[in-house]
């Protein structure tokens, strides 16, 4: 009997996979899935390998047969029994795969595709598959040495039929330098490639994107999949969009008005009237009372605009929980900055009641608010500073495009939101809040448009260049934020 820990080359994994219990079809679908794991995530390691390669080369070649490749395989390793239904319309695309391979260097090709290839249209030979492709896709020893320490970990979490670590977990990411040289070739291209690039970044963290959207995906008719790039990442975004539009956590719904026709917000939230008038009111007498105390000297005045701010907020947004919440707890973190950076007078009592109060608002609303809750884990900083990264003058573009479809008070928040996002006055919380605002609002407005099968009128124009003319310019610009 060999143990995991001797799994060092081919001959000793079939030895380990032959021995696993396979008498009953429950242990016989185990060891499958076992073995397609296995294979998916061996092949998913040095992806980039290959992908590099086209980038080195610019081969006159697309990614797609094989990136499809690595998706269904991974996919595949998530659904119980049989996946051959599932994926009964790739068999076609198997010649297409071969030939675009053929020609090519990169032997991690044969691990990317030929394995994947197999681990789609046949349950049987996914064993035999993986060890063929490991055993010609890597000639340096000392890669292979790290490479199988790392099937040794996937096969003790395969015991547990576990898909959620992280690609790398013995050593380091080998083929990192590989990935980046591969990200900068999808970012130089005209095609939108990033919900590959969140897709395999997800993946070597452990993080998966939703099962059912990338089965969605997968499911795109052959035609496209083997047409153009950017026919087919058009109807990838459209999927994305409409499952990242499921996810928003704002406290909101946006829906068509019955009465004007146009896109208007309606407020979900399971904060009571009692409590929200509660903490409006707690708010309205904090920005009262620091107010009072800056009259009377200025030893607070870091905090001259707080008052200001809680006034712009109940006015625009009192009936916004989330918001409110966002706003107690910024104004709360403000004060413990300057706190601990010595600017303001720390054990002073007004100030401790002050910063009490606004915690007081803040636990409140988190606690009664489960939108509050999801919002706070979903928050994506590196989205933020991607947005903040852009060109104001397009942001406010595309707005004047998109409001022409919404209700006024919408439209008002959203470009009040656009402001923010730029402003390098606001704190780097407020911009962040406002960015979260803004990618969540497009995320629904461009998944209504999709389900409603429109399009937008107009063209989005920054210094007489035409940026974007079509709902689908404005799906590709806002797909760049998602994940």
């Amino acid at each position: 009997m060999i143990e995991i820990s001797e799994i060092v080359d081919a001959k000793s994994f079939k030895k380990w996979f032959n021995q696993l219990p396979s008498s009953t079809k429950f242990e016989k679908r185990n060891k499958d899935k076992i073995a397609a794991q296995i294979a998916s995530r061996a092949s998913l390691r040095i992806l980039p390998n290959y992908l590099s390669w086209v980038a080195n080369y610019e081969a006159n070649f697309t990614n797609l047969p094989v990136l499809r490749c690595a998706l269904i395989s991974s996919i595949a390793t998530s659904f119980n029994g049989s996946f051959a239904e599932s994926f009964k319309t790739f068999d076609t695309s198997r010649a297409h795969i071969a030939a675009a391979i053929a020609d090519g260097p990169a032997q991690a090709a044969a691990l990317s595709a030929r394995l994947n290839a197999e681990l789609a249209t046949s349950e049987n030979s996914t064993a035999d598959a993986f060890l063929d492709s490991i055993h010609y896709a890597i000639g340096d020893k000392g890669v292979a040495e790290i490479l199988w320490l790392e099937v040794q970990y996937d096969c003790r979490a395969a015991i547990e039929l576990s898909d959620a670590a992280p690609l790398w977990n013995v050593g380091k990411n080998i083929y990192a330098e590989e990935w980046c040289v591969s990200k900068r070739w999808f970012l130089d291209q005209d095609v939108d490639w990033s919900f590959w690039l969140d897709w395999y970044e997800r993946a070597v963290a452990g993080r998966h994107v939703n099962w059912d959207m990338q089965h969605e995906i997968v499911l795109i008719d052959d035609d496209v999949w083997q047409g153009d790039a950017p026919v087919l990442m058009d109807q990838i975004n459209q999927i994305r969009l409409k499952y990242a539009a499921a996810d928003v956590c704002n406290g909101e719904v946006l829906v068509r008005s019955g009465d004007t026709g146009l896109i208007e917000a309606k407020v979900v939230t399971d904060v009571s009237d009692e409590l929200s008038l509660e903490a409006r009111e707690r708010l309205k007498d904090l920005a009262d009372d620091m107010r009072d105390a800056l009259g009377r000297g200025n030893q607070l005045a870091m905090f001259a605009d707080h008052p200001i701010k809680i006034e712009r907020y109940l006015a625009r947004y009192s009936h916004r929980p989330i918001r409110l919440f966002e706003l107690a707890q910024d104004l709360y973190s403000a004060v413990d900055y300057a706190k601990n950076d010595g600017t303001c007078p720390d054990g002073d009592h007004f100030i401790d009641t002050y910063q009490a109060g606004l915690k007081r608002c803040e636990l409140d609303l988190y606690s009664a608010e489960a939108e509050v809750r999801e919002r706070v884990k979903q928050r994506n900083p590196e989205a933020f500073r991607k947005l903040q990264s852009e060109d104001p003058a397009l942001l406010e573009a595309i707005h004047g495009v998109v409001r022409e479809e919404l209700e006024a008070s919408l439209g008002d928040e959203m470009l009040d939101d656009t402001h923010v996002v730029f402003d390098e006055t606001a704190t780097q919380a407020e911009r962040d809040h406002a960015s979260d605002w803004l990618i969540g609002r497009y995320v629904k407005i461009l998944a209504l448009k999709i389900a409603e099968g429109g399009r937008f009128v107009g063209k989005v124009t920054v210094n007489r260049v035409v940026l974007m003319a079509s709902l689908e310019g404005l799906i590709s610009f806002v797909s760049r934020f998602l994940g």
